[in-house]
């Protein structure tokens, strides 16, 4: 099993600090959240969702009333606590301290799952289609993902450059990946059709993938 990074409490706080520090990061924020919602739109409707990965709650505004159960996890018990220091409560949701490698719940658990910039941690595709393997698993109808992929300037230049590169197993540097390779990992993985929201089409890595578990 891949070994992913626990962030420490400092860590955790300068995270938070990041994606809240000026207009630019908050403006950030909202588009990935309306892609989030706009992803969610394209399955069925949910009654129990999944956080994973969840860091430090960014998403939550967003997921907050799609279920009627949300459990959100993250490896790293310092990232949960920030995020529920700064969260609005909600009865509904419930943190979880567990691994993408491996998740503590049934086949199925859920109707669907939420992991935001988690796979552009994962060089290889074996490390990739295991975590997207085991998000299939649990979830009734689809996910909703991101990452950095190839269909710009940069992404193009990044791919070149990782190429050329030894990048580490398991969660480490962030890298850029070909959209016909992450598509094909999907597959690999148990989803039958992926559909594609691009943050900045031409401009951005940032892509948001709606998973279906059925064509």
């Amino acid at each position: 099993m891949p070994d992913l990074v626990a962030y420490d409490a400092e860590r955790a706080a300068a995270y938070h600090r990041h994606h809240e520090k000026n207009l630019r990061t908050r403006i950030s924020t909202a588009r990935e959240r309306m892609l989030v919602g706009r992803a969610l739109a394209t399955l069925p409707p949910l009654d129990t969702l999944l956080d994973l990965a969840c860091g430090t709650g960014r998403f939550w505004p967003v997921l907050d009333g799609r279920a009627r159960s949300i459990v959100a996890v993250d490896n790293s018990a310092s990232m949960l606590a920030e995020a529920l220091a700064h969260a609005r409560p909600n009865a509904a949701r419930r943190a979880v301290c567990g691994s993408a490698f491996g998740l503590p719940f049934r086949d199925g658990a859920f109707d669907a799952l939420v992991c935001m910039r988690f796979l552009h941690h994962l060089a290889h595709r074996d490390d990739r289609v295991a975590a997207l393997a085991d998000m299939r698993r649990v979830v009734r109808h689809g996910a909703v993902v991101s990452l950095w992929v190839d269909g710009c300037r940069e992404g193009r230049r990044r791919v070149r450059e990782q190429n050329s590169a030894a990048l580490p197993r398991g969660f480490g540097r962030r890298v850029c990946v070909e959209r016909t390779e992450i598509e094909r990992n999907f597959v690999d993985a148990g989803f039958a059709r992926a559909t594609a929201f691009d943050f900045a089409p031409g401009w951005s890595m940032w892509r948001v993938y709606a998973l279906h578990c059925s064509a």
